[in-house]
């Protein structure tokens, strides 16, 4: 049995584990972290709304899914004395740093931020 084990051929995709013993395979590829994607809905935009308003001291906050209801491509505007005397880099990593994870889970977003008096 051992021997007809040994001349059996091993698909392509798998490797030796050790030259010495060609029993033991591996996969020749390695697994991928898997992705998880965003949900869309008023409930989720708001949970986003919140992750802002708690983050950053904002008087108002405006999620709205540009995908047509699958939760990929968002439009942000953010409104707060928190952006006055920042560059505009500067206002967007504020954000970007306040839903990171979030933004990990879309193809698309588009952020406004503003002061109030603008």
């Amino acid at each position: 049995m051992l021997a007809l084990a040994r001349t059996l051929a091993a698909p392509a995709s798998l490797q030796p584990l050790a030259a010495s013993n060609g029993l033991l395979l591996r996969p020749a590829f390695s697994v991928a972290a898997t992705r998880s994607f965003a949900t869309s809905g008023k409930e989720y935009e708001e949970s986003v709304a919140k992750k802002i308003r708690e983050a950053l001291d904002v008087t108002q906050v405006k999620i709205v899914d540009q995908s047509g209801g699958c939760g990929q491509s968002f439009a942000i505007l953010v409104v707060g004395k928190c952006f006055e005397g920042k560059s505009k880099l500067q206002k967007q990593r504020l954000v970007q740093g306040a839903i990171r994870d979030e933004i990990a889970k879309w193809h698309a977003v588009t952020i406004q931020t503003r002061t109030p008096e603008e």
